[in-house]
């Protein structure tokens, strides 16, 4: 089973593609504009990256550029020069769309960094088209696919940019847009494309859907009672949750949340490749295009060779919004706010909430109110906790242990 053949290589990509991409890493990058990121809708060829139009200063510009490099491989082409010399958006796309056109040869994701600088996170393109090609054949019947959900994040680039080309079908990219606007365009054998936190809100503002609809869920667990309340309440024909992650893109399917993901056909265990595990960390995977061992950031329970249920984070993140965070990392970050003197941040049901210790004789609503303000231009929305709650020290029980603290209301 060890024996790797060539992949096909991914097909080019054109420029609504391109435009659909890089319109979303803009509008997801507010620590790059001073005003905070541009809202989806009002971005256009037109535009320019400059402080009298989207509000970008210089350095916003040069990381914006930086990282567009990056996602389109604009250096293979000797094109990246160009993004500050040029700085419309139009100019932009176009230089995406002729790389892009040529036949990417790989796709470079960026992490949150909220364990300190983003991460950039390399993929063979001809590994993910691999997979969007898998992922067709647990997809028939499909007619075209709506995308709730960030084209330029591993998951809604798969599935919004990859897949369609898999499955030959157009994508009607509603990211921007409420439950009213997926009401009056969803249509026999739509697929959705969404995260855990959208199911959610459409399971409650959705009555029923069109004959045939089905949808995916990924970048966090889809609790049970929303996954088969959209099938049994609301009419859609399948639920399909994905399990992955940045660094492995898609690992395993499932269409029921009671059941264990089975792993994809890109994907063998360690044992099931060469009869070595000895010699891995428990729960690596062996991906069958080259070999390469990965280990998943997840502790993995096996039930038989191909089937498996991720049982939480090696590394204590969450996932907020489909993003995956660090409470931590986001914790030393207000810790550095001017008047704080420590800080916490936890889940807080969907979200995040934080405790703020404050600096002797700093007033707490003004101290709440700057560090909301700075949260708001700074963090990625997913970071951005919803409560700030101030105290004199953070509370700890009887042992000296830390505890939670009740949500501040103000």
């Amino acid at each position: 089973m060890s024996n790797t053949a060539p992949l096909p290589p991914c097909p080019p990509l054109d420029e609504t593609d391109a435009w659909r991409v890089l319109a979303s890493l803009l509008a997801h990058a507010p620590e790059q504009f001073t005003d905070g990121a541009p809202r989806l809708a009002t971005l256009s060829r037109a535009r320019r990256l400059d402080e009298a139009d989207l509000g970008t200063d210089s350095l916003g510009c040069l990381q914006l550029a930086e990282r567009v490099a990056d996602v389109f491989d604009l250096r293979r082409l000797g094109r990246e020069d160009l993004l500050l010399a040029r700085r419309d958006l139009g100019s932009w796309v176009d230089f995406a769309a002729e790389s892009w056109a040529q036949g990417p040869e790989r796709f470079i994701f960026t992490s949150s960094g909220s364990q300190g600088d983003p991460k950039r996170v390399v993929h063979s393109a001809a590994q993910l088209w691999a997979e969007a090609r898998v992922l067709a054949d647990h997809l028939p019947g499909r007619r075209r696919i709506v995308s709730l959900v960030p084209a330029h994040h591993i998951y809604g680039f798969i599935f919004t940019v990859l897949l369609p080309r898999a499955l030959s079908v157009p994508v009607l990219d509603l990211s921007a847009e409420g439950a009213g606007a997926l009401r009056r365009h969803l249509a026999p054998r739509d697929l959705v494309v969404a995260v855990p936190a959208v199911w959610r809100y459409l399971h409650r503002a959705l009555a029923d859907v069109p004959k045939g609809v089905a949808g995916t869920s990924s970048a966090a667990p889809l609790d049970a009672e929303t996954a088969c309340g959209l099938v049994n309440e609301t009419g859609f024909a399948r639920i399909v949750e994905v399990y992955g992650s940045s660094e492995t893109a898609g690992i395993g399917l499932r269409d029921d949340p009671n059941h264990p993901f089975e792993l994809l056909a890109t994907w063998a265990t360690a044992e099931a490749w060469d009869g070595q595990p000895e010699n891995d960390a428990p729960g690596t995977l062996v991906r069958s295009s080259d070999g390469a061992r990965v280990q998943p950031p997840d502790r993995l329970v096996w039930e038989g060779p191909r089937h498996l249920c991720p049982t939480g984070r090696l590394d204590g993140a969450v996932t907020v919004a489909g993003v995956t965070v660090h409470p931590d990392a986001i914790a030393r970050k207000l810790a550095r706010c001017p008047g704080v003197q420590d800080a916490r941040v936890r889940p807080s049901g969907n979200r995040l909430k934080a405790l703020l210790v404050p600096e002797r004789g700093t007033d707490a609503l003004a101290l709440r109110r700057d560090v909301r303000r700075w949260a708001e231009t700074t963090l990625q929305p997913a970071e951005r906790p919803i409560t700030y709650t101030v105290s004199d020290t953070v509370p700890r029980d009887a042992l000296g242990k830390e505890t939670d603290w009740p949500l501040d209301t103000h």
